[in-house]
């Protein structure tokens, strides 16, 4: 082994350009992730999907055995149907009146007709009607019973009857326990429990409901035996309609017994009602039958016997008063001769006329002038008689009128009460015929009960069973299970926080990812050095790649590499990595050496070095940091690999004392100027606080994760710490990358997360 102090010839590189000095407290911040927009959430979907495809298979497998065993081992069920039809009537007002009889039929209302139909179908469902049912059931010798009894046999897989009968128990005991219902032991302990069991059972397979839109009604019944459905289905119906025709027989026998009570009452209302109407004639003398109203003529007669004395008194007052007037204002006796219609003052007038001849003599002038006066008079005392008498003659046709009128309205009254009388003796006989009538009715209905519902078609046995074949209930089945597996799929890939591709830990940590090493499940790990001399080999292309990204990351500060390789947790397959990355540049003509700082008694490096030979150290890394020895001394050497080997300090804290040691900076030069890759197995970051000062004294840090193990937040937490490491050397800055450990290249590659894994399968031997 050459000295640690000696030098040695390496290949000119280019020199560095510069970079800015590091702050050892504050390292850059990483740029926040985008927020996942439409697209790339449906792309975790859809790889969650892919991930666990065979979840998704392996449901739907599940799923179309799951129908195959429950179709074949439940026994097929048989639907029988019977028809009843509803026949309404609309109810006239007798109907009404007496309790919902038959009456005349007549056009129903479509919501009428469509709100009883729906009252029957939930009759036909009431816990009443099924009890009903349930015990014409249970009579002895029911034929429904005795096909219950004998359905096991008849099947023809009768040898899988107690398999049958045990799931169904298994079920019926699922559901109680679902539905908080009691159990088959509380029902035999209680009779009550036992009948509501039952008519849980009969509700279950009863069905009944609307033919589309018209008036039939469908009772279907599904059991195992045929003949048990069509004689349940029969059972319900036969049942619902001697139910109604027993109701409407009784309703016709209370009425029937209202209307002989009620017709007593009405005969002897009908007798006092006529005698009522005898009396009332015999007391008021009103005839019967259309006989002219006297009254009336007379009263009319009047009327016009009074309109002609007032026409006539008026005229007799007009003379008068023309005849005064004339007087009073001196006319000739011609003119009031003319206005009393006297023929004797109108002689008297003429004689007048002829006083101016000469042989008239005073006297004779004076005599005729006294005649004259005393007619006018007489004229004048016979017109105011006449106005007198017409005056006279008014008032007593008046008189006359008013007597009538005052007999009429008292015969109008006596009329009106008469016309009463016999509308309520009319109305009484009537109701008394319609009380005949509806009695003969309803004895004629008490011997032929039709209700509205009859029954229009019974049910048959049927031949083919309504239940779907085993082999129709695989697809669905499949279906519906292969959509649970993609949701618990994605439920799992919502719930996994473990890290699977590069891109993705890369996203996840903030960090570049390395590359991606193959599980070793069938090599040991002594064989570690045989399968990295297979150059086409996927576990040797991985490690070289990683190796190339590693002395990449340093390219442009310096060759010569302090690289640390650590984890999250121990057994995340960081110590493989390492001696797989040290075996891998000592093919490459690199000096190397590996500082074993991993304290785990488990791990792999002991079984590496065990398989080989092994040169052992001449002194411990203590004597070294005490200045004893060089720590030429302090390293073992495997020749075979051509790999120089450190072991960890063996006294308890000796990392810290190393690292905290005056010549570790010492150490850590004399390291990086004698070789050209120094590969630091370091513990696990969340064991201790040694992989924080490990990761300030390397270069680079390579951060193992285990593939579909290692958990994000663990990760994040551990890097955390990593990150937060004070770098001894300021002028360097700490570079860190993760690789994904311990991959399932054929898992991996059918999540086609298109990172090259397929290309590594593909050289797998």
């Amino acid at each position: 082994m050459e000295t640690l102090t000696g030098k040695r010839v390496r290949l000119p590189i280019a020199p560095p350009p510069e970079q800015p000095p590091r702050d050892g407290k504050a390292r850059p911040a990483r740029p926040a992730p985008d927020p996942t927009d439409g697209a790339e959430a449906f792309q975790q979907v859809a790889d969650s999907l892919r991930m666990r495809k065979g979840l998704i298979v392996g449901m739907a497998v599940l799923g179309g055995v799951l129908a195959a065993v429950t179709g074949l081992l439940l026994p097929p069920s048989y639907l029988a149907t019977a028809q009843l039809i509803v026949e309404l009537r609309q109810p006239d007002a007798a109907d009404f009146r007496f309790a919902g009889l038959t009456g005349g039929s007549a056009t129903v209302p479509q919501a009428v007709e469509e709100s009883a139909i729906e009252t029957h179908v939930t009759v036909l469902l009431s816990d009443g009607h099924l009890r009903r049912t349930l015990e014409a059931l249970r009579s002895p010798g029911n034929a429904a019973e005795e096909a219950e009894d004998s359905s096991g046999g008849s099947h023809p897989a009768s040898l899988s009857r107690p398999i049958r009968t045990y799931i169904r128990g298994a079920w019926s005991s699922a559901g109680r326990l679902l539905r908080g219902t009691p159990s088959e032991a509380d029902e035999a302990a209680s009779p009550a429990a036992a009948e509501s069991a039952a008519i849980r059972r009969l509700r279950h397979g009863l069905k009944a409901s609307q033919e589309r839109r018209s008036r039939v009604i469908t009772i279907g019944y599904m059991a195992p035996d045929p003949r048990r459905a069509a004689e349940t289905a029969n059972t319900v119906a036969r049942l619902y309609v001697e139910h109604l025709t027993r109701i409407q027989r009784e309703q016709a026998e209370r009425a029937l017994s209202w209307f002989a009570h009620r017709l007593s009452d009405i005969e002897r209302e009908v007798a006092r009602a006529e005698n009522a109407v005898q009396s009332f004639r015999l007391a008021h003398g009103t005839l019967e039958g259309s006989v002219p109203d006297e009254t009336g003529q007379q009263i009319a007669q009047a009327a016009r016997q009074l309109a002609l004395a007032r026409s006539g008194a008026a005229a007799a007052q007009q003379r008068l008063g023309r005849f005064e007037a004339l007087r009073s204002r001196g006319a000739s006796t011609a003119m009031l001769a003319d206005a009393a219609g006297s023929g004797r003052l109108a002689e008297l007038a003429e004689r007048e006329s002829g006083q101016d001849r000469a042989d008239v003599t005073s006297e004779e002038r004076d005599d005729l002038r006294r005649a004259i006066v005393h007619e006018i008079g007489v004229a004048a005392s016979r017109l105011e008689a006449d106005s007198r008498t017409a005056e006279a003659q008014v008032r007593s046709i008046e008189s006359r009128l008013k007597l009538l009128q005052e007999a009429a309205s008292g015969a109008a009254g006596d009329l009106a009460t008469l016309r009463a009388l016999e509308r309520q003796a009319a109305a009484l006989a009537q109701l008394y015929e319609a009380l005949l009538r509806r009695r003969q009715e309803i004895a004629e209905q008490i011997e032929l009960a039709q209700p509205e519902v009859r029954l229009l078609a019974t049910a048959w046995p049927p031949e083919r069973p309504a239940s779907l074949h085993p082999a129709l209930l695989i697809p669905p089945a499949m279906i519906a299970f292969a959509l649970l597996g993609g949701l618990l799929a994605v439920g799992f890939g919502r719930l996994d926080r473990t890290i699977h591709a590069q891109a993705e830990a890369a996203d996840i940590l903030g960090v570049p990812c390395a590359g991606l090493v193959p599980e070793l499940s069938r090599w040991p790990v002594r064989r570690l050095p045989d399968l990295l001399r297979r150059p086409d080999g996927a576990y040797a292309t991985a490690i070289r790649s990683v190796l190339a990204a590693t002395t990449s990351l340093g390219a442009a500060t310096r060759m010569q590499k302090v690289v640390l390789v650590t984890s999250s947790i121990p057994g995340e397959g960081k110590t493989t990595l390492a001696w797989s990355l040290a075996l891998c540049a000592s093919r490459l003509q690199w000096r190397v050496l590996l500082l074993d700082f991993d304290r785990s008694s488990a791990s792999p490096a002991s079984k590496l070095i065990a398989s080989h030979k092994f040169v052992a150290p001449e002194a411990h890394l203590s004597d070294v940091l005490a200045r004893k020895r060089p720590l030429a001394d302090a390293i073992g050497r495997i020749p075979e690999l051509a790999i120089e080997y450190l072991p960890a300090p063996e006294a308890d804290g000796g990392l810290l004392h190393f690292f905290a040691s005056p010549q570790a900076p010492f150490l850590r030069q004399q390291m990086r100027e004698t070789y050209d890759l120094v590969i630091i197995d370091g513990p696990a970051a969340l064991e201790g606080p040694e992989a924080k000062l490990i990761a300030g004294w390397a270069d680079d840090v390579l951060f193992a994760l285990r593939w579909g193990s290692t958990r994000r937040d663990t990760a994040r937490h551990a890097l955390r710490l990593l990150e937060a490491a004070e770098c001894r050397d300021p002028a360097v800055a700490t570079r860190i990358a993760s690789v994904l450990t311990r991959v399932d290249l054929k898992r991996h590659v059918g999540y086609r997360f298109g990172d090259g894994s397929d290309l590594l399968l593909s050289r797998t031997a």
